[in-house]
């Protein structure tokens, strides 16, 4: 885990190394306000002066005012630090599981991914930050108080602290493992629960229209029940586990007392030695408790990391380096494929399409037909059989990035539409749009005047949490889009599900226009539809 966040910080190195010498010098701070505050009291006891006391508390006040200014600018720094590098392990992520097989992400809901992803990212992180500047502290901390008090008061008081160290080290042997399997079954059961909150406010209409308000209901209670049981679980073993170092603590003070109590009896120590003893001894109780913390925090850490790599360790999917520059042609030979191994969904399918037709695959829900489009686009490539071949190269030489950028056109029947303006979605992946087929395109479709009704005309941003467009009008900015590009190939599913007869019509009316250019595949539940197609493919 070490070893993977620190590829991350060698990417901010002055960063971290300035964080790491103010928390050097904060520590440093730290260990003189002691010594100073022992030496003010008995000054103050055995020789009172005010000029000292009003010189010793311009120096604490100093001194504190200084930390506080260097704490604060480390906090700072933190900060940037870890939310920087939060953000970097959490894009290298969305990164990788964009190109893992499709299949192997279709158990996981999108909701309980993002939840799962951001949350470990930040665990990690904030874990090695914390920690690393921590522990390392926390050692000079032990180092300097244990000298200090070997060779100015003795080995008893070291012997009664490091005495009572086994009871914390045992604490954490027993309690170990329940704290990484509750912490583990604790995360897992959060974004079960909040990928059933978005799960209801995202179908909020439905459940409105089908009245699912009971049943709704019931998942959200279900789910939360499973959260609230592991969250107490964990809660359970976690307060058992600092309840026992508090035992250990307090047993360990109480000692203490009894050392330093019976020496100022006998007068061979001082009021201002014992705060100083207490303040250092307490410091290393503290760094002790830390030190065994740190390992119900290093179980939580181990657990996001683990989750973290876990989705490294999925398949990426399959792709190739040969790249085309036309496609004419498409064929598909014998072509099988099933979700799972128990059937098929698509069985023995073959086909050739050809440059300058319009294809309509038709059939039931549940046919095959959306699927069929993502074995042509490259999207799933496995669990099937048989062979595609765009000209005569097979889809697995193929680079299918490259032709599902340059060659190939896809609209969905929920397009994706990037948090960008207007007109930058219109022409995405087009290095030289043409800006009469453009506005022409865009009477077409009736979308002209809209934009021009929006403050920002076209270059107001598309947003997912504003929705400034309707359905429609970001289908029609998808198709437009698609049919600017200099595509070879346009794969249209469901183009028409949020438009109106007349864009219908319009769109029908360009496709015819520009299809001797093209292979053109679509599917659609409008059957009038299928009346441009030069052939219908049953599935």
């Amino acid at each position: 885990m070490t070893k993977f966040i620190f590829e991350y910080i060698e990417k901010h190195v002055r960063k971290f190394v300035l964080f790491l010498g103010l928390s050097i010098t904060v520590l440093s701070m730290g260990l003189i306000a002691p010594y100073l505050e022992s030496k003010a009291i008995d000054k103050l006891v055995y020789e009172p002066s005010k000029n000292f006391l009003f010189s010793i508390v311009f120096v604490i006040i100093l001194l504190n005012i200084l930390s506080t200014v260097l704490s604060y600018i480390q906090n700072l720094v933190s900060v940037q630090l870890k939310n920087k590098i939060s953000f970097e392990i959490l894009n290298d992520i969305l990164r990788h599981l964009k190109k893992v097989e499709i299949l192997n992400l279709s158990n996981y809901d999108s909701a309980y991914l993002s939840t799962r992803i951001n949350s470990d990212s930040d665990t990690v992180i904030s874990f090695l930050l914390s920690n690393v500047i921590k522990a390392g502290s926390g050692l000079l901390t032990i180092v300097f108080c244990s000298v200090w008090l070997l060779c100015f008061y003795g080995a008893e008081i070291l012997a009664v602290i490091f005495g009572v160290l086994p009871l914390y080290i045992m604490v954490y042997i027993v309690l170990k493992k329940p704290l990484y399997l509750k912490r583990l079954n604790l995360l897992e059961n959060q974004g079960i629960f909040f990928s059933v909150l978005n799960r209801t406010l995202k179908n909020i209409k439905t459940i409105k229209a089908k009245v699912l308000f009971e049943k709704s209901d019931n998942e959200c209670q279900n789910s939360f029940s499973s959260l609230l049981e592991s969250i107490v679980s964990f809660n359970k073993i976690s307060y058992i586990f600092s309840s026992m170092n508090s035992i250990c603590t307090t047993i360990l003070r109480i000692l203490i007392l009894l050392v330093t109590g019976l020496r100022i009896i006998e007068g061979t120590l001082t009021i201002g030695e014992f705060t100083l003893i207490s303040s250092y001894c307490n410091m290393i109780i503290s760094v002790v408790t830390y030190y065994l913390s740190l390992g119900e925090s290093y179980q939580n850490a181990k657990v996001s990391f683990l989750r973290i790599k876990e989705f490294y360790e999925m398949k990426l999917e399959d792709n190739g380096e040969k790249q085309l520059d036309l496609v004419n042609r498409i064929d598909i030979k014998n072509l099988c494929f099933g979700y799972n191994k128990q059937s098929n969904v698509i069985e023995s399918f073959s086909y050739t399409f050809h440059k300058g037709k319009i294809y309509a695959i038709v059939g039931s829900n549940g046919a095959g037909k959306t699927t069929l489009l993502d074995l042509l686009l490259g999207i799933i490539n496995t669990n099937l059989s048989g062979d595609i071949f765009y000209e005569d190269s097979n889809i697995k030489e193929l680079d299918m990035y490259h032709m599902r950028k340059k060659l190939v056109a896809y609209v969905a029947q929920e397009p994706y539409l990037s948090v960008d303006t207007i007109q930058n979605n219109l022409t995405a992946n087009i290095k030289n749009a043409n800006l009469k087929t453009l506005d022409m395109l865009l009477e077409k479709f009736e979308l002209k005047e809209k934009i021009e009704s929006l403050d920002e005309k076209d270059k107001t941003i598309i947003n997912d949490n504003i929705k400034n467009l309707s359905g429609g009008e970001r289908q029609k900015i998808a198709l437009i889009n698609a049919i600017l590009s200099d595509s070879q190939v346009l794969v249209l599913d469901e183009p028409t599900s949020a438009l109106d007869s007349t864009t219908i019509d319009s769109l029908k009316s360009i496709l015819l226009q520009i299809k001797q250019e093209k292979i053109i595949l679509l599917i659609s539940h409008d059957k009038n539809f299928y009346a441009i197609a030069d052939e219908q493919i049953p599935l």
